[in-house]
């Protein structure tokens, strides 16, 4: 059986493409050789294939949605890893497409909101209207989870299933009052599109990626060692 392909992309225009580039440089230092493709103003990121970005409206990073459909699934590669300009590798993260090849997408599902009875808002919006709008719009999974979506992988046949999802649940949530970024979106699509939800939590993964959203490394580069995550 052919051994699935990936390849890491992201938009970065402006001062978002010195980030770029260090990223890159950080992957290729720890034997990353997988392609980068990255669509930017910039004329070079070294290391990464550029595309022109071209104008487009940044509010709400759902931006990223739209690039995922309209350019990064014309790649030829079997799934796509979305990755912020903020990353830096501290170590190789191994055969990313490999480890999720049986499923549509991943990202990284970190708290359980059914349960986080000290996390009351969300992205502007209480975490139990959150609950409640994506049980009305089809999620039966026990947990709903928050996501981080500096990260996520998706095969590259998927990609337009994954954009009419998070459309669709944009367009449910408008209708009840919210206006959600891109988080809540796909968050959605995961929990349609993933139903095993147990692989996919902050503890099944943290092995290959995870968020500092704690500060510890504030001010100084990451580095190769366990750090505990204490909340969103």
């Amino acid at each position: 059986m052919k051994k699935p392909t990936f390849c890491y992309w992201s938009v970065a225009t402006g001062e978002y493409a010195r980030l770029a580039s260090a990223m890159v440089a950080s992957a290729r230092a720890v034997g990353v050789q997988e392609d980068f493709h990255i669509w930017t103003d910039a004329e070079e990121v070294p290391g990464a294939r550029v595309h022109a970005a071209g104008e487009f409206d940044p509010w709400g990073w759902l931006f990223k949605l739209v690039f995922l459909r309209e350019q990064a699934a014309k790649l030829p590669y079997d799934y796509l890893v979305f990755l912020d300009t903020d990353h830096w590798f501290v170590r190789h993260p191994g055969d990313i497409a490999g480890r999720f090849s049986d499923v549509p997408m991943h990202i990284t599902l970190e708290a359980d909101l059914t349960r986080e009875e000290g996390f009351l808002y969300w992205w502007e919006y209480p975490t139990l209207w959150f609950v409640d709008s994506m049980r009305k719009a089809g999620v039966t999974t026990p947990g709903v989870y928050a996501v981080n979506a500096g990260m996520f992988v998706v095969r590259r046949d998927a990609a337009e299933e994954v954009y009419r999802l998070a459309d669709q649940f944009w367009g449910h949530c408008k209708r009840r009052g919210a206006i959600y970024v891109d988080e809540p979106l796909l968050s959605y699509a995961m929990h349609r599109l993933c139903s095993d939800v147990s692989r996919h939590t902050l503890e099944a993964t943290g092995d290959f990626w995870a968020t500092d959203l704690d500060g510890l490394y504030q001010n100084t580069l990451p580095e190769d060692r366990p750090f505990d995550f204490r909340g969103l």
